[in-house]
């Protein structure tokens, strides 16, 4: 219950990642092919940029197992 509602309040003084955010990144990973057809939308491109160059989450995609599925 804790984690419910304090994580919403920090978001208004930190920048953090929201499962959202990292769904997302996710999703346009396995469905955006070519690297400009996020040319569009500018405010997707953005917030895929803004996940991947998160300190932590960049070194864990560098350093990961490779996996094929």
């Amino acid at each position: 219950m804790l984690q419910f509602t304090v994580l919403p309040l920090l978001r208004l003084y930190t920048f953090q990642l929201s499962w959202a955010d990292l769904k997302v990144t996710n999703f346009l990973e396995w469905q955006v092919t070519g690297a400009d057809e996020l040319d569009k939308y500018p405010k997707i491109k953005a917030l895929v940029e803004r996940v991947k160059s998160n300190a932590g989450l960049a070194k864990w995609l560098k350093e990961r197992p490779v996996t094929e599925m």
